[in-house]
C-alpha cells in the first residue's frame, strides 16, 4: 500500500504522536463543515473522531493535511484506488481538488461516506457489503456514515 501523502501536491501525513498535528486536527474538527448534507458530524463530535483515529493503527488509513485547502483527509491507497474515509474542512473542497493533491497515479476513487458535498456529480453509487445498518427513510436513504463519526 502506497502512502497518500507521497505526492508533490502539498499533502503532508499527520501523526497523533505529534502535539502540533493533534492541535491542527482538533482545530479543524471543531470548525468542520458537515461532510454531507445528508449525514455527517461536526462540532461536538470532534472528540469522537479523535478516539476513532487513535484506535486505527498502521497499515490502516492515513491522516493527511492539505494546507492549500485548509483541510485534512483520512485516506488510503490500494493499488490504483484511492479510498476516502473522511474529509475535515471548514469549507468542503471538491473531489477534484482533493484528488489533485492525494490521488495522483490512481484511476479509481472510493468515497466511504455520502459524497453530496464534494461537488462530484461523476460519482456513481455502488453496493458495498454492509458494515453498519442505519435506520433511515425519506429521499436521503440509503446513506453512508463516515468511519470517524461511528460510535
Amino acid at each position: 500500500m502506497r502512502p497518500c501523502a507521497d505526492d508533490d501536491g502539498g499533502a503532508r501525513a499527520l501523526s497523533l504522536e505529534r502535539s502540533e498535528d493533534v492541535a491542527l486536527v482538533r482545530a479543524l474538527l471543531d470548525g468542520r463543515a458537515p461532510v454531507s448534507t445528508r449525514c455527517g458530524a461536526r462540532g461536538e463530535a470532534g472528540w469522537l473522531a479523535l478516539i476513532n483515529l487513535a484506535i486505527w493503527r498502521p497499515p490502516g488509513p492515513e491522516l493527511v493535511s492539505l494546507p492549500e485547502l485548509e483541510a485534512l483527509v483520512v485516506c488510503e491507497r490500494r493499488g490504483r484506488t484511492l479510498r476516502l474515509y473522511d474529509v475535515v474542512a471548514r469549507v468542503m473542497p471538491s473531489l477534484a481538488a482533493i484528488t489533485a493533491r492525494v490521488g495522483r497515479g490512481c484511476d479509481t476513487v472510493e468515497v466511504l461516506f455520502a459524497p453530496d458535498a464534494l461537488d462530484a456529480p461523476e460519482l456513481a453509487p455502488r453496493p458495498t457489503p454492509p458494515g453498519d445498518v442505519l435506520m433511515t427513510r425519506g429521499p436521503f436513504a440509503p446513506t453512508a456514515l463516515s468511519p470517524l463519526a461511528h460510535c
